[in-house]
């Protein structure tokens, strides 16, 4: 989301691990399906092959991308992943 300082934070941790991905821009539409799928509306949210793990330190099991990239889990999920 364009000004959103987590979004900032979260997309230079991808570019940080060389992954693939895609930055969507969350419109009316997008949020509702965001609650119905994640139960939260904020972002960024973190899907990796469909999979969802959280914001970028808050959410999922592992508390978020940083999270996993604290606890050495980002860089194998990516891989496995293709990104």
């Amino acid at each position: 989301q364009t000004g959103c300082p987590y979004c900032k934070q979260a997309e230079a941790v991808l570019k940080k691990n060389k992954a693939s991905y895609t930055a969507i821009e969350v419109d009316p539409a997008i949020r509702a399906e965001l609650k119905k799928r994640t139960k939260r509306t904020s972002v960024p949210a973190i899907f990796i092959k469909g999979q969802y793990y959280g914001g970028m330190n808050d959410g999922g099991k592992f508390g978020g991308l940083a999270g996993l990239e604290k606890n050495g889990m980002l860089q194998p999920l990516l891989e496995g992943a293709g990104a």
